[in-house]
């Protein structure tokens, strides 16, 4: 049987569903890091506007780590586990390797990491649609497909 590649808007349309999952945490790590880590003579928003704001603080490197730490748990787990996110489950597609079957849970993480070249001009989730195979570049460095159940 052929396989039919997912292409770019319904993989849009998974990231968005993803992003409304992820909302919530994004938001406690975000308040949770500030809490522990921000400036104490400083609310948030002024920090995030503030001019004379340190650069760093250790609420940015808590933050990070945290989000880092969530989007492996996510992206890596999920995908390694049931084939795709919620997102991309609730749209009815699913992740593959060059084989055909679910990927490791290392080349899951290494898929998750390989969104930061990706977004680079977003030109590697823009070679989803102008690729055969509807491969981005995290995709192709990963060498995974997205495809129809």
């Amino acid at each position: 049987m052929e396989k039919r590649y997912a292409g770019f808007w319904i993989r849009v349309l998974a990231n968005l569903l993803d992003g409304l999952v992820l909302l919530l945490p994004t938001a406690l790590i975000e308040f949770l890091s500030y809490r522990i880590g921000g400036p104490e003579d400083m609310g948030y928003w002024e920090y995030q506007t503030s001019l004379e704001a340190p650069l760093w603080s250790a609420y940015d490197g808590l933050s990070i780590g945290l989000s880092v730490l969530v989007g492996i748990l996510y992206f890596g787990l999920l995908t390694s586990k049931y084939y795709g996110t919620p997102g991309k489950l609730i749209v009815g597609v699913r992740v593959l390797g060059e084989d055909g079957n679910r990927i490791s849970l290392a080349r899951s993480i290494g898929r998750y990491f390989a969104y930061i070249p990706s977004s680079i001009f977003m030109i590697g989730y823009i070679m989803v649609g102008l690729t055969s195979k509807k491969q981005g570049l995290h995709d192709k460095m990963c060498k995974t497909y997205v495809v129809y159940k």
